[in-house]
């Protein structure tokens, strides 16, 4: 558990959230609510260890983390510049970066061989 993924990414997320109710703009989030869909996946595989989908939890969280997300931060970007969403893409911007970082992190653990574990794994045969 590091201080990014943990601490700060969720009180950045709060305070977004905070702005966004003050500002009357809830429904603009409402259409990222999807992007929990990966979360939903490993924490059900995590009470429910049969129902456990490593790759069901990288597909979705590509699919809806990054492509989704690319879609919906692009559609904000194009909106006027007066439109009151233009001043948080931002938050959008950053937000893609995290989870780009986080999917590099899962699929390093999954794709990605690591040089040294390959050569140790001939040794022992």
């Amino acid at each position: 558990f590091d201080f990014l993924t943990g601490w700060f990414h969720h009180v950045v997320y709060l305070i977004m959230l905070s702005v966004l109710y003050r500002q009357n703009l809830t429904a603009s989030f409402a259409i990222f609510c999807i992007e929990e869909l990966p979360t939903f996946l490993m924490s059900l595989g995590t009470v429910m260890p049969g129902l456990r989908t490593d790759n069901g939890f990288g597909l979705t969280f590509l699919l809806t983390r990054l492509v989704w997300h690319t879609i919906g931060v692009g559609n904000i970007y194009l909106l006027p510049g007066s439109h009151p969403l233009r001043r948080h893409v931002w938050f959008g911007l950053l937000s893609e970066v995290l989870h780009l970082y986080w999917f590099y992190t899962w699929c390093s653990k999954y794709f990605f061989k690591k040089k040294g574990a390959k050569s140790q794994k001939k040794k022992r045969t």
